[in-house]
């Protein structure tokens, strides 16, 4: 994550001090200054979802990656969420996708990927976004794509 970084996340979870806070709140800042550049790039639903955090303590429900028609990247993936109602986010012509998931990084055999904690949505190029989501169990999504879209 390019705001949010793997060790701010750590210490805001356990080690919370007045500096944590400050480069946390600071991170944050700068996290919503780039998502305001995307207004009017993304649909508002997706804008919404990003800028509001609003898949926050939302469940994984699940992954489906598809092989499109598309001769330019005809990769297409959609990932689903259960936050009182279904969320499924769907990217189309894919370029890149990482996911990176230890269930024994937790230690908790029953957790699973679980539920999302934060996410970043950024513009990596002219026709080019990523979003990236990290889990309550440390497994991460990172996804390239050109179009994104929210169907509930």
């Amino acid at each position: 994550m390019r705001f949010f970084s793997d060790e701010l996340l750590h210490q805001s979870i356990f080690e919370e001090t007045k500096e944590t806070e400050e480069q946390w709140n600071q991170a944050l800042h700068n996290y919503c200054m780039s998502l305001e550049l995307l207004k009017g790039k993304v649909s508002k639903p997706i804008w919404d979802i990003a800028y509001h955090n609003r898949l926050h303590d939302a469940k994984f429900a699940g992954i489906v990656i598809q092989h499109g028609e598309n001769q330019n990247r005809p990769t297409h993936i959609e990932v689903s969420f259960q936050k009182g109602k279904a969320i499924q986010i769907q990217y189309r012509k894919v370029s890149k996708f990482v996911v990176t998931f230890n269930e024994a990084d937790t230690g908790i055999d029953h957790l699973g990927i679980d539920d999302c904690v934060y996410s970043e949505l950024l513009e990596v190029g002219e026709k080019l976004f990523s979003h990236e989501l990290l889990f309550s169990s440390g497994a991460k999504f990172y996804i390239e794509f050109e179009k994104i879209s929210l169907r509930r």
